[in-house]
C-alpha cells in the first residue's frame, strides 16, 4: 500500500494541489497449502513460527513459465495447520513483508 499526500507548491499557478507518493507499506502475503509435515519447506515454515526471525528467500513460482517467480523477505506471522477426517492436511499461512516483492 502506498501512502499519498496532497501538497501545494507555493510557486504553482493558482496554488494548484499536487499528489505525491510517500511511504510504501509492503503488506502481507497469505495463502493455503496442502501440508506435509515431512516436507523440508513446510518444516522451515513451522520453524519460523517457533522462533520468529526475518527470513529471506520466500518464493512464489507460477505455473505459467512466462510469468517470473516472485521473491520476498519477511516474518512468518501465521502458520495454521488443520486436519479433518477424510481430507488432506492443510495449512494457512501469512508472511509480513519486510520490503517490496521482486519479479513482477
Amino acid at each position: 500500500e502506498v501512502e499519498d499526500m496532497e501538497i501545494t507548491a507555493l510557486d504553482s499557478a493558482a496554488g494548484k494541489e499536487h499528489g505525491v507518493t510517500g511511504y510504501v507499506e509492503p503488506g502481507t502475503v497469505s495463502g493455503s497449502l496442502f501440508f506435509d509435515p515431512a516436507n523440508a519447506t513446510h518444516k522451515a515454515m513451522t520453524a519460523l513460527i517457533a522462533a520468529p526471525v526475518l527470513a529471506t528467500g520466500f518464493k512464489i513460482t507460477w505455473p505459467d513459465i512466462a510469468v517470473p517467480a516472485w521473491t520476498f523477505s519477511g516474518i512468518m506471522k501465521k502458520f495454521k495447520p488443520s486436519a479433518k477426517v477424510g481430507e488432506f492436511l492443510k495449512a494457512d499461512f501469512t508472511v509480513q513483508l519486510s520490503g517490496l516483492v521482486t519479479g513482477w
